[in-house]
């Protein structure tokens, strides 16, 4: 259920978005990307890091499909298990451990681009 127009996410215990990943990304800070703050490099991660990195994954795809793949979600849970994906089946978020499959954790894995081209573009 959407929450009513005009909700502020976040107030009054009013959840809002999905919450869930769909995919896997690096998105520790230690790990993922160094950008440039006020002339220091950072350490980014987390979904400033990993939605991008994702974006970029699925702009190679479209490309790759004509630009007519449409709305991701359909042909990336659609490519659930196959070469497209490495399943992650260790480790956890906390409180959502790793399985395989898909899980809390890590969504359907992380994208193996070269495989996902041949399977989803």
């Amino acid at each position: 259920m959407l929450p009513p127009l005009g909700t502020v996410c976040g107030l009054a215990g009013i959840a809002c978005g999905r919450a869930v990943p769909d995919v896997a990304m690096d998105a520790d800070p230690n790990s993922g990307a160094n950008v440039y703050v006020g002339g220091t490099p950072t350490g980014i991660g987390g979904t400033s890091l990993s939605s991008p990195l994702m974006l970029g994954v699925w702009a190679r795809l479209e490309s790759a499909g004509g630009n007519g793949l449409g709305f991701a979600g359909p042909r990336l849970y659609g490519a659930s298990g196959t070469s497209a994906f490495h399943d992650i089946i260790l480790g956890d978020t906390g409180p959502y451990p790793a399985t395989p499959g898909y899980d809390f954790a890590t969504g359907v894995g992380t994208v193996d681009v070269g495989a996902a081209v041949s399977t989803i573009g």
